[in-house]
């Protein structure tokens, strides 16, 4: 199959490429948004010897999935980091955890089979391990092309230390450079403003993109009537996107419901009990939006008020945070609406002047601060414990549905397990919580919404996500007795239902003058004597899960730890060796390396622990 038979399809920019890629040059293409690179390297791909042997790694499985469903081609293996490392290490019978599959690769260094191509799509978003792991591949394939595709301008993700432009010059050693910079999602006018905010060329050629302004009742009525498949919502989980959910699963149930409506409630997209298709409306956040695209994308919060926010969080990087909002901007190919009660639009100006950073720390909660954190930093934090398995002899999955429809219920599984064991934990006491720090919603509520355990979860989980739905769509019971009965008599194997409980603790973090930085503050699950226990019904403990359950150790000044994963009986001892070592790499890592050590204030308390 010739080049001749792409023309029509195919840009000047894109037949470039497949020309240079043929003559086994390595490549780096600076692909603007939009570029039809899948589609280059799909048609490079067919254009190929049928004998050539082609790797197309990507960084996700979302990515992953959509560049298979264009590139099936005999020889061509097509995957993400992870899976390339489950593949190799399962030649050699050996297992991993998916948060341990790099590591492991890089520990066993397996074989690798002969490849001729190594293609790396969105080469922006390597992380220190993936550049290791790429780097071990060479070295199996040291006459191996490389053509690496990417934009630096799309680069979301602020979690590795990584100088990646120098990696990736250094890695393809002698190349070729070119551009993409024709977009075929979006319109002349809106592609030159985001050019111009990214200060690169970006040609749009969509004549049928239309940009619109509306506001939340105008985008009710407007989506209404139209397919779920080809709505993509972007916004604030917390603001105008939730109650514009709300009112179409309210008002449009028949076309709008758990099972055409895909609604996220956590951005980390490797241990979600749901995951969107083709089929179904999306709702969720900027930061998730990387590899979506739908005929119709609703942008809410593209406004001067929420970038404010998000720009003055602690240590938030500038260029990663306008990337996320152009990128959000980007997602419609027929309709981009942007959505505004009044407030003011965010503007060119904004988006191009870098205020200073934030450096004034905020308060966190243990349960979240190692999340979005720099993944060089958290395997810091990991090695410095000393972890043994405890064995079981009851390792059977409690088959507890995660899911209702679309709908996820893990944090509904997480509060019942602990709410229906435990004598001590009271959810009425979490509820009121809430009420206390919005009153203006208790009134919204009667007995009646919540009169059952099951009931009260969902009322919860619904005023933490915003969502009705959890109300007004989950089957209850969402536990069934047997499954009950499984847990407890799990729990039992180890705890006591009269246990201390959601006990409080924290830990002061310092700077180098010894004043107070912020409180690290938690409630750890569950105490007994010089041991905390910290439960999980998940599908895979992570990294963050194991240093979550050692803090606590530390902020409540005890022995050990034993994390638990009730749903596959997986129970872990925690122990901290050196303990103002593995602070000092907490510090490290939850304040991004502005804070270099564990600085104790003047509380004796942590004379004493260190």
């Amino acid at each position: 199959m010739s080049i001749s038979n792409f023309k029509i399809n195919l840009s000047d920019e894109q037949i470039k490429f497949i020309e240079v890629a043929k003559q086994g040059k390595n490549i780096l293409v600076d692909a603007c948004i939009g570029s039809g690179k899948t589609t280059a390297i799909q048609h490079l791909c067919e254009e190929l010897p049928l004998n050539c042997k082609i790797l197309y790694l990507t960084y996700n499985k979302l990515l992953k999935l959509d560049a298979r469903k264009k590139i099936k081609r005999r020889f061509v293996t097509v995957t993400n980091y992870h899976g390339f490392a489950f593949s190799m290490l399962k030649k050699q019978n050996i297992s991993a955890g998916i948060h341990d599959l790099v590591q492991k690769f890089l520990q066993v260094k397996p074989p690798i089979p002969h490849f001729d191509i190594l293609i790396l799509d969105e080469y922006q978003d390597i992380e220190q391990e993936f550049a290791e792991m790429l780097e071990y591949i060479k070295s199996a394939n040291p006459n191996m092309q490389i053509v690496a595709v990417g934009d630096m301008k799309q680069k979301i993700y602020d979690k590795t230390v990584l100088n990646v432009p120098e990696f990736i010059d250094k890695f393809l050693c002698d190349y070729e450079k070119l551009t993409f910079t024709k977009c075929f999602r979006l319109s002349a006018n809106h592609a030159e403003l985001l050019g111009r905010i990214w200060d690169k060329p970006i040609i749009g050629v969509n004549e049928n993109c239309e940009i619109m302004n509306m506001n939340t009742a105008e985008v009710i009525a407007f989506l209404a009537d139209k397919n779920p498949k080809d709505i993509l919502c972007l916004g604030s989980r917390t603001g105008d996107m939730s109650d514009v959910q709300n009112e179409l699963e309210d008002n449009y149930p028949d076309i709008f419901n758990k099972r055409t409506l895909y609604s996220s409630i956590q951005d980390d997209d490797g241990n979600r009990a749901v995951e969107p298709d083709s089929s179904c409306a999306i709702f969720t956040t900027y930061d998730s939006s990387k590899g979506l695209e739908r005929n119709i994308c609703i942008v809410f919060d593209f406004t001067e008020s929420y970038w404010a926010v998000r720009i003055d969080k602690p240590q938030q990087s500038f260029e990663i945070l306008r990337n996320i909002f152009c990128v959000a901007a980007s997602r419609g190919k027929e309709k981009i609406i942007f959505v505004s009660n009044g407030e003011e639009k965010l503007s060119e100006n904004t988006l191009k002047s870098k205020p200073e950073e934030n450096v004034i720390f905020q308060d966190m909660d243990i349960s979240t601060m190692f999340d979005f954190k720099y993944v060089e930093d958290i395997e810091e934090c990991y090695s410095l414990l000393d972890i043994k398995e405890i064995e079981s002899n009851n390792s059977e999955d409690i088959k507890i549905k995660n899911r209702d429809e679309l709908i996820d219920l893990s944090p509904c599984i997480g509060i019942y397990q602990e709410a229906v064991f435990f004598n001590g934990y009271d959810i009425d006491k979490s509820l009121e919580f809430y009420f206390t720090l919005h009153p203006q919603e208790k009134g919204l509520y009667s007995k009646k919404d919540a009169d059952s355990l099951d009931r009260k979860i969902l009322l919860l989980t619904r005023l933490e996500t915003r969502q009705l739905r959890y109300m007004q769509q989950v089957s209850t019971p969402f536990v069934q007795k047997k499954e009950k009965k499984a847990l407890i008599k799990r729990l039992n194997t180890t705890l006591q239902p009269d246990e201390d409980v959601q006990s409080e603790c924290k830990i002061t973090f310092a700077y180098g003058s010894g004043k107070k930085a912020f409180l690290a503050k938690g409630l750890a699950d569950a105490v007994r004597g010089d041991t905390v226990y910290e439960l999980k019904f998940v599908s895979e403990l992570s990294h963050v899960h194991f240093l979550q359950c050692a803090s606590y150790v530390v902020a409540l000044g005890l022995s050990k730890g034993i994390l638990w994963n009730t749903r596959n009986n997986a129970k872990f001892e925690i122990k901290i060796p050196n303990r103002a070592a593995f602070l000092d790499a907490v510090a490290k890592t939850v304040t991004k390396r502005a804070i270099d050590k564990f600085y104790t204030t003047e509380d004796k308390q942590w004379r004493s622990l260190l």
